[in-house]
């Protein structure tokens, strides 16, 4: 898993979180340097991904609303897809 993928898991389950506490729960899983883990969580902050409120990371609302609506529309499409008949 990479590291932005790993960091919204940690997220999901238990937030606001600091850095430090990110990246203990993270080496556990893979080798990676602290500088790292800053840089990216700093990475996700500037894309919306995350917010940071007093040295905390969350993972921000407006993203998770914006991918259940992207998860959203693919399960739609899936489900219309199913109800065609298939062709040769």
């Amino acid at each position: 898993m990479k590291t932005p993928e790993i960091i919204l898991e940690l997220l999901s389950q238990k937030w606001p979180l600091k850095a430090k506490p990110i990246y203990y729960k993270i080496i556990k899983q893979k080798q990676v340097s602290y500088q790292s883990i800053h840089k990216t969580l700093q990475k996700m902050v500037k894309q919306k991904i995350l917010t940071k409120e007093k040295q905390e990371y969350s993972i921000n609302i407006k993203y998770i609303t914006l991918m259940r609506k992207k998860w959203e529309t693919i399960e739609q499409k899936q489900n219309n897809n199913q109800n065609k008949p298939k062709t040769l």
